[in-house]
């Protein structure tokens, strides 16, 4: 039996997936050999008993495309590498009027990435339909029986992804990542049931995270009220 930790690049993301980086989630995997592991960023994979597999992106996602008018979204579901938020924190409602007819259709479950300065760590997973920008980059998974997307976006949510679109990318003041290039990172993918309950886990986190932001912010709210009414 071996133990193999991802506490660098599955779980505990170094764009705040888990803000406890003290306690990595650690998975106890039976493996017949250490040469079966496959090292990065400071984790261990096992890319053989247990399944796993290094794949590119290109083997997971292709880039979505299509088109769609204007007039068929939600002007507040417009998406533009200025309403998307830096350090991974997904995004803000569109406010303003785009200067165009149509733009690339994105919708639930693809995973938008800002392809201007990669370095700000600029991702979203799409949670409805919408359009965005040409410098936003759409992946959509191509076989969901086989890749869970919102494993595929935790995977991509990492530092070392974003180094590698730097590592491509032209232009000194707005940086633009290769989008061949790009296709070329790898992850480590698990079968789909190991995938799902990484999600799962991770889901369980994000929701205890949320939880106390929302108590922190009304405590902050409530100490102003105590401030304005005393002092």
């Amino acid at each position: 039996m071996q133990i193999l930790t991802f506490s660098s690049d599955l779980v505990n993301s170094q764009c705040g997936i888990l803000d406890d980086r003290k306690n990595p989630i650690v998975f106890f995997v039976p493996v017949k050999s250490l040469d079966m592991i496959k090292w990065r960023d400071g984790g261990m994979v096992d890319t053989g008993d247990f399944g796993f597999k290094m794949l590119k992106i290109n083997d997971l996602c292709y880039y979505q495309t299509e088109r769609i008018l204007i007039d068929d979204i939600n002007l507040s579901y417009y998406i533009t590498t200025d309403n998307m938020l830096q350090n991974c924190e997904g995004i803000r409602n569109y406010e303003g009027s785009p200067k165009t007819d149509s733009m690339i259709k994105y919708q639930e479950n693809d995973i938008l990435v800002s392809n201007i300065r990669p370095y700000l760590k600029k991702i979203w997973f799409a949670n409805r339909t919408g359009g965005c920008s040409p410098d936003v980059l759409v992946f959509r998974v191509k076989d969901k029986e086989k890749y869970d997307a919102h494993f595929v976006y935790y995977a991509l949510a990492q530092d070392s992804f974003f180094e590698h679109m730097m590592l491509g990318a032209k232009g000194m003041k707005m940086p633009r990542g290769d989008k061949n290039s790009i296709l070329e990172y790898e992850i480590p993918v698990p079968p789909i049931e190991e995938q799902q309950k990484i999600v799962k886990q991770i889901g369980e986190y994000e929701a205890a995270i949320a939880e106390a932001k929302a108590v922190m912010a009304g405590c902050a709210e409530r100490k102003k009220m105590v401030l304005e009414k005393w002092l």
